[in-house]
């Protein structure tokens, strides 16, 4: 049983990220704040970098929020009252503990939009460690850019090491040397700065917010340029030794999640991918696993369902970083992993492809799902919109766990602040994949990834796909 969740559970310190848009033009933001547990938000700093203007670091903010008393789900609003620039209006999902996802819905402001998590913050001193990155955003002439990697840093910030590879616009630039350094955080706030170069390049400047000891939400702060791309970016604190850094690291199955733009001749088209990859942990006289993948993909509408490929990858036991060979692609990804079955993933085609891998299951043979593996009530909703034209939501789902979901949603996008509730079907095979229907009407709405024990991923199948997470007793970041 899931207990109710009102203002009293959203309670202490917070960090949130946000992607999204205002009038198409894309915004990132990485923050944090004090939630009271009665509605008041306090002791707020957020950075705010925009392809429209200069960026805003280091801004102070209050605010508000309301969880509905009635029915006590968790779905609510937060307004953030910024020392400079406009209010920041949200709906929100959280759990019972105050985690959870945010969209920017306003309806004052119906061109502003965009995905983004609420994260519970603890505050540590800087300390040297092992981590891995994924970012996302874009370039100066507003096209795709993604980028994932790996560094050490010793206890004053500085990089011993690091990689990096890049996707602009479909060019990728792989295995590149990062350099920089970590200011230590406030620890009020938790808020600290870094300077990194790829390839003995310009520094580019970043604001970063500690959400733990082994996470970190950073955004750029340079204004967009040739040599600076806006990005926001999630850093993981990884496992240094042992077989994280073989290809045992990849040994059993991950649920795959990425999304990318497809250029298609000047009218872009948003795509998501979600399936499973699965690893045998081997390694051959050169230094390769097998492993397969099992995905849907959805490009601007155009749903390719249960595609499987196969191939091989060695993990560089150096830093994780994870070549592939095969998987029916002369362009393969790059992973980096984080832990057992998780990384972040880096596309080196023309749709500049980025994700992550989430643990599933330890064994190679997969764990036999049912539609019982899908039962309670989670809370969750949209990551990373990488359109204008994606629409944005959070939501509360109750599963049945007999296959019948109902859904209150909020949502934002072109379409203007939306609220609405509906039921759908599901129906889980082995692997833990389920097609989710309309109902009434049969209609495909979504494919669904069960990551058990409480999380699932669901891919929507319109034509301006989005990936969205969801679980019991908490939201996914």
């Amino acid at each position: 049983i899931n207990p109710a969740v009102t203002n009293a559970s959203l309670s202490g310190n917070y960090a949130f990220s946000f992607s999204g848009y205002n009038n198409s033009t894309p915004v990132f933001i990485a923050g944090r704040f004090t939630a009271d547990g009665s509605g008041g938000i306090s002791n707020g700093l957020l950075d705010l970098n925009s392809s429209s203007g200069p960026p805003a670091t280091d801004v102070p903010f209050t605010g508000t929020y309301s969880i509905n008393p009635t029915p006590p789900n968790g779905l609510g609003t937060m307004t953030f009252n910024p020392a400079q620039g406009s209010a920041l209006v949200f709906a929100v999902a959280v759990d019972s503990v105050g985690r959870g996802r945010l969209i920017q819905s306003d309806p004052s402001d119906t061109h502003a939009y965009g995905s983004g998590a609420i994260k519970i913050q603890t505050i540590a001193a800087l300390s040297g460690g092992n981590f891995a990155f994924g970012a996302t955003g874009v370039d100066m002439g507003g096209n795709r850019f993604a980028s994932a990697g790996a560094f050490q840093t010793n206890a004053s910030g500085t990089l011993i090491t690091g990689e990096i590879d890049t996707n602009d616009a479909g060019t990728p630039t792989p295995g590149a040397l990062l350099r920089g350094s970590y200011a230590a955080p406030d620890l009020t706030t938790g808020r600290g700065t870094a300077s990194l170069s790829v390839n003995g390049g310009p520094a580019e400047n970043f604001s970063y917010y500690q959400v733990s000891a082994t996470e970190m939400i950073q955004v750029s702060t340079d204004q967009v340029s040739a040599t600076s791309p806006l990005t926001l970016t999630s850093v993981l604190g990884k496992q240094a030794t042992g077989s994280v850094l073989t290809n045992a690291a990849l040994k059993g199955t991950s649920v795959l999640q990425t999304n990318g733009v497809n250029p298609n001749g000047g009218t872009p088209q948003a795509i998501g991918t979600a399936g499973l990859f699965t690893g045998d942990g081997t390694s051959d006289g050169n230094g390769f696993g097998n492993a397969t993948v099992l995905f849907d993909q959805n490009t601007g509408g155009t749903v390719a369902q249960q595609q499987v490929t196969g191939g091989q990858y060695k993990v560089n036991p150096l830093n994780g970083r994870v070549t592939l060979n095969g998987f029916g692609t002369p362009h393969p990804p790059v992973l980096y992993v984080v832990n057992q079955n998780q990384a972040f993933v880096i596309g080196t085609d023309g749709t500049a492809t980025a994700g992550v891998q989430t643990p599933q299951s330890a064994s190679t043979t997969g764990v036999l799902f049912s539609n019982s593996s899908v039962l309670g009530a989670y809370v969750g909703g949209s990551v990373t919109p990488v359109l204008p034209a994606v629409t944005n939501q959070v939501d509360w789902l109750f599963a049945d766990g007999n296959g019948n979901i109902s859904i209150s949603q909020d949502s934002s996008g072109p379409g203007g602040p939306q609220s609405n509730q509906f039921a759908v079907t599901y129906q889980v095979d082995a692997t833990g994949r389920a097609l989710i229907d309309s109902n009434p009407g049969g209609t495909l709405e979504g494919i669904m990834f069960v990551i058990p024990p409480t999380t699932v991923v669901v891919l929507s199948t319109d034509a301006n796909p989005v990936l969205s997470t969801f679980a019991i007793g908490k939201a996914t970041n």
